[in-house]
């Protein structure tokens, strides 16, 4: 691959201030941004760095047909430009970037340079293949299982880390997709969901945590979906669910030395129910779990293993799905999660008497853990206008929580982060559609802003209200309102709610955005005459819908 130095003021106006400010290092720009500036010459060494990747002959490999392959079988030059969907100037820079390499690619192919354009997120550009990281039960060394993809591939790899000595360690293939089951308490196996085998199904192993070559298969797969969700204290036993959608999932447990596997009935003979999260009590004779057996909503129950009976130990004081548990494998002590209407709340269940932490900011709570001497709550809070941060609660005293992070935003002002508030939209049949509503600073009805609505992905997921960048630079930047709906169809708000748009019904959750626009048009700040749509997946289906049905009332839509 060929390396070359390439003048920004021979390629005439084509670019955008916020790309040659970058480009050029100016304070004003670099100041807001988590960026760690390079000058040209630092960016020159890392490229002739890369020379030997094979740019060019990775783009053939990847892409059989296209424009463009032929002329770099002849040996053109890849102009490659990758994603990187962090950068806070949000998808404008994205489009500067593929802009950029078609306006290299031409200015090449008139200095008589054959070159040809490439936009891949697989470059060494890209900010795609997150991060997880979880420490190993026991360990006095400190070592760490993490488990990221390479260069965004999805296909998800096991390591351990030992960072005493440095050393990192690949315990999967390196090819097959591998998922991070729970890990026993004694801290030396784990449980490895891995398609290694046909590259369809994913099969259960038992894997060391330590060794890469000691794997053993304990759950052949055959067109199922099989999730395991807890190891019991003594490791003999795996809690697993059987996972047919969000509306169905049946519970399991399974004896490991034998492999054997049990099926659990659910509860007063119902035949078919969601179930969300199972764990252990510390004898292993029962098992917590979250079911919508009986309700609407998930909510918690205690099955006795020997008897199958269930309770119900927590009547819902809050209507909204039990959607995150954890179970203390000392003292049984029980922590779980609502959504409430987006929003978490969290409940600990101690020594048979509920509590109910109230001073937390609006958020989406996760990754619940008691602490190792059962005295601390520790979980993760998602927020709107901040990244998510640690905190933890004191078993026995809850409030008030204790923050432990203080998370930085890359040299940006967080009192100009919006925190959205709640709404609520009639639609055509009654229904009421809730949505999280981003109120542009400056907004009046002297001065109307501009209406942008997002439609998250699914369909049977939720808009809740964790930080995104894009949306504050929509709010902060742009000056636009911002209103995420859930449609009917929407997770969290009940199974009826859910099944609202299946098969025929699926256009009903397009008139329901036509209820979004009409709330629009009842308030004066906002202007109903400059509405666009936007969204990804199902919601990039639903763009498409929405124009086709509301078109005379949309003035944009990015599918």
């Amino acid at each position: 691959m060929r390396t070359e130095r390439i003048p920004l003021a021979g390629m005439g106006t084509h670019f955008g201030a916020p790309f040659v400010g970058l480009a050029a290092g100016e304070p004003r720009i670099v100041s807001r941004l988590a960026y760690d500036y390079h000058d040209a010459a630092t960016l020159l060494r890392h490229a002739r760095s890369l020379a030997g990747k094979g740019i060019e002959a990775q783009v053939l490999d990847r892409f059989p047909r296209g424009p463009g392959r032929d002329k770099l079988a002849a040996g053109a030059v890849a102009v490659v430009v990758g994603q990187q969907p962090s950068f806070a100037g949000g998808p404008l820079y994205n489009l500067y970037k593929a802009a950029s390499a078609v306006r290299v690619a031409a200015w090449l192919d008139g200095k008589g340079v054959p070159a040809v354009p490439v936009f891949w997120n697989h470059s060494d550009d890209d900010k795609t293949g997150g991060l997880e990281a979880v420490k190993l039960p026991g360990a006095d060394d400190g070592a760490m299982l993490a488990v990221l993809s390479r260069g965004g591939d999805e296909n998800d790899q096991i390591y351990l880390v030992e960072p005493k000595n440095g050393q990192t360690t690949l315990l999967t293939d390196g090819k097959s997709r591998n998922l991070l089951g729970p890990v026993r308490r004694d801290g030396l196996a784990m449980i490895v969901h891995s398609n290694r085998r046909n590259g369809r199904d994913t099969d259960l192993y038992v894997a060391s945590c330590r060794r890469p070559d000691d794997q053993t298969m304990i759950l052949e797969v055959d067109g199922q979906h099989w999730i395991a969700q807890d190891w019991s204290n003594d490791g003999k036993r795996l809690a697993l669910l059987r996972y047919v959608s969000v509306n169905e999932a049946y519970p399991a447990i399974m004896e490991i030395e034998t492999r054997e596997l049990r099926e659990l009935e659910l509860p007063d003979g119902v035949a078919k129910a969601a179930v969300g999260a199972m764990r252990f009590a510390p004898d292993a004779r029962s098992v917590w779990l979250t079911t919508d057996a009986r309700r609407e909503y998930l909510e918690l129950a205690s099955l006795n293993l020997e008897t199958g009976e269930y309770t119900w130990p927590v009547e819902p004081r809050i209507h909204g799905d039990v959607d995150g548990l954890e179970v203390d494998a000392s003292t049984g002590n029980v922590a779980f999660t609502r959504n409430a209407r987006g929003v978490s709340r969290l409940f600990m269940l101690v020594d048979g008497k509920l509590d109910f932490v109230t001073k937390l900011p609006m958020g989406v709570m996760g990754g619940l853990e008691f602490s190792a001497d059962s005295r601390t709550l520790g979980f993760t809070l998602a927020v709107p206008d901040g990244p998510a941060e640690a905190y933890t609660v004191d078993v026995k005293l809850p409030e008030p929580p204790t923050r432990w992070t203080f998370s930085e935003v890359g040299g940006l002002n967080p009192k100009l982060f919006v925190a959205p508030t709640m709404m609520e939209c009639p639609s055509f049949d009654g229904r009421i559609i809730p949505a999280f509503y981003y109120r542009p600073r400056g907004a009046s009805s002297d001065k109307p802003a501009p209406v942008l609505i997002q439609i998250h992905g699914g369909p049977e997921s939720q808009y809740r209200p964790i930080f995104s960048g894009l949306i504050q630079y929509w709010v902060n930047d742009l000056g636009l309102a911002v209103i995420c709906p859930n449609v009917r169809g929407s997770a969290g708000y009940g199974k009826t709610y859910l099944q609202l748009d299946n098969g025929p019904l699926r256009e009903d959750a397009v008139k329901d955005i036509g209820a979004v626009l009409d709330w629009i048009a009842k308030q004066p700040e906002l202007d109903k005459s400059r509405v666009g749509v936007t969204g990804g997946s199902y919601g990039g289906f639903m763009v498409l819908a929405s124009l086709a049905m509301h078109g005379d009332r949309l003035r944009a839509g990015m599918d």
